[in-house]
C-alpha cells in the first residue's frame, strides 16, 4: 500500500473537510478511534481535541453556584488585517494568516472585559 504523503495545511486538515466522524455510522476510513490512538496523531488531533470525551475518561467540572457572567460584545472588524513580524521571520504576517499558519481551532480576544474578536474553525 502506497503511503499518502500529501502535506496538509490548516484548511485541508479541517475535521469537516477531512470528513472525520461524519455520517452514521461514519465510514471506516473516516473514524477516529481510541484503539488506534487517533487522538494523539495528526491530522485526527484536529477532531480529537474538541471531542476528547470520545477517547479518554473525563470529568465535568462545575462552575459553582454563581450565575455565569455574560461578556459584552465590542466586536471589531479590523483585527484580521493587523500585521506583525513572526519570531525568526523576515516577512510580516497578518493576524488572520497566523491563525491558519498555527492551525488555530478557536480564538477569542478580550479587551477591557469585552469580546472584540471571536472565531471558530473546524467545529
Amino acid at each position: 500500500m502506497a503511503e499518502d504523503r500529501t502535506i496538509l495545511d490548516a484548511v485541508t486538515s479541517d475535521p469537516i473537510t477531512m470528513g472525520w466522524m461524519q455520517g452514521f455510522p461514519p465510514p471506516l476510513e473516516n473514524r477516529a478511534l481510541a484503539a488506534r490512538a487517533d487522538h494523539m496523531r495528526f491530522p485526527t488531533t484536529r477532531f480529537a481535541f474538541s471531542n476528547m470525551r470520545e477517547f479518554v475518561p473525563t470529568a465535568r467540572v462545575g462552575r459553582g453556584a454563581a450565575e455565569p457572567t455574560v461578556l459584552p460584545l465590542a466586536l471589531r472588524d479590523d483585527l484580521d488585517s493587523v500585521t506583525f513580524m513572526p519570531i525568526g521571520s523576515t516577512q510580516p504576517m497578518r493576524w488572520d494568516e497566523a491563525q491558519l499558519e498555527n492551525f488555530t481551532d478557536a480564538i477569542i480576544v478580550l479587551h477591557r472585559g469585552a469580546v472584540v474578536y471571536e472565531r471558530y474553525f473546524g467545529v
